[in-house]
């Protein structure tokens, strides 16, 4: 069983307070690193009893982790949310100040 921050798409560090904290700490990552069509079901249900649930989307937000579940958000859900949010630059995709 990967720990979290042991992922396959980059290499990230969680903040300490996070983790110290999360409902997922001891979970099995896999639940929240599906393959594609497998269920998030799990890692949703995790996720929604959570008390620092925003702070996980916020980290995966600022970060631009574009792979699993963070906060509760899919890496589908969370491109949406990034397209929304402060525009970008188009060649490095850095947020650009409003």
């Amino acid at each position: 069983m990967r720990q979290l921050g042991e992922k396959r798409c980059h290499p990230f560090e969680i903040p300490r307070h996070l983790l110290a904290v999360t409902a997922c700490r001891g979970a099995d990552v896999d639940e929240f690193f599906p393959e594609r069509g497998e269920s998030l079901l799990a890692a949703r249900r995790l996720c929604a009893g959570c008390t620092v649930r925003e702070e996980c989307l916020e980290f995966a937000l600022a970060q631009g982790i574009g792979c699993g579940v963070w906060g509760g958000v899919s890496e589908r859900e969370r491109r949406g949310i990034r397209g929304r949010s402060a525009p970008r630059c188009k060649r490095c995709r850095v947020a650009m100040p409003g």
